[in-house]
């Protein structure tokens, strides 16, 4: 199968790590795409574009996921599942009894999803997809009338959709907000690590001017002594030739004397 991308494998490589890593800060694939459209400067579409046509050629190349490294548990490719024909009858027979009650395919989709906007869209959809081919197969050889009556929208419809998007807007905030504050609780832990760090090293540096401080005193110590001795030593020193003078001093006085009194 022959590569249809000019996109180097080193940045395909980028681009595949960017993803892991975006998603697992639990940033939504559209957001990491704007960020790396930011980092690149390439449109945003044609990232998603790529990545998804990337990705699904490198699902049928294990060789080449090897060869660049890429992790594919955290890749895949996000698939519409499809509806059996079971939950097709259901479906219409849902729809149609809501319809029957006043309310329009719209606001009977919306109840069905429970305001919730992509299943409402997916669930007309479907609906729409399957009453056309119905009406197809009953109209086939037959001259097709026009709708005399247009689908009106009502205000409840519109009340209904407006929640509906509501439910959306703040769904897509919270996601935001809780990657945002996971971003910054992060910085936070980094910064908590590298205060923790200088504060062992001030620790280290006290121990070791302390160990430093006692050397210093321990020598000083030594020499003090030191010091002291060559004094005392000195002071005895000077006693003992004092006292040699003086004895000396005092024998030839006597000589004189004796010598005198004769």
């Amino acid at each position: 199968m022959e590569k249809f991308s000019k996109w180097d494998d080193e940045e395909v490589k980028t681009l595949f790590k960017f993803v892991e890593i975006k998603k697992s800060e639990g940033m939504p694939l559209v957001k990491i795409f704007d960020e790396y459209s930011k980092c690149t400067h390439r449109q945003k579409n044609s990232i998603r574009n790529y990545y998804y046509k990337e990705l699904s050629f490198l699902l049928n190349n294990k060789n080449l996921v090897k060869e660049l490294g890429i992790d594919l548990t955290c890749h895949y490719v996000n698939r519409g599942v499809p509806f059996s024909r079971v939950e097709e009858k259901e479906v219409v027979t849902k729809i149609d009894s809501l319809i029957k009650e006043g309310n329009s395919v719209r606001k009977a989709c919306l109840i069905l999803s429970n305001g919730d906007v992509p299943t409402m869209l997916r669930l007309q959809n479907k609906y729409r997809s399957l009453t056309k081919k119905k009406e197809n197969v009953k109209n086939m050889g037959q001259i097709i009338k026009m709708p005399t009556k247009c689908e009106r929208i009502t205000e409840d419809d519109i009340k209904a959709l407006f929640m509906g998007l509501v439910k959306l807007v703040k769904k897509q905030e919270q996601e935001n907000i809780k990657s945002v504050y996971e971003n910054e609780l992060n910085k936070a832990n980094e910064k908590l690590k590298l205060a923790l760090a200088e504060i062992v090293e001030k620790q280290n540096k006290i121990e070791r001017l302390k160990k430093e401080i006692s050397i210093v005193k321990s020598e000083l110590g030594k020499s003090k002594e030191q010091i002291i001795k060559q004094r005392i030593i000195k002071n005895k020193n000077l006693t003992v030739t004092d006292a040699m003078k003086e004895y000396f001093s005092n024998k030839t006085t006597s000589k004189r004397a004796i010598l005198k009194n004769s």
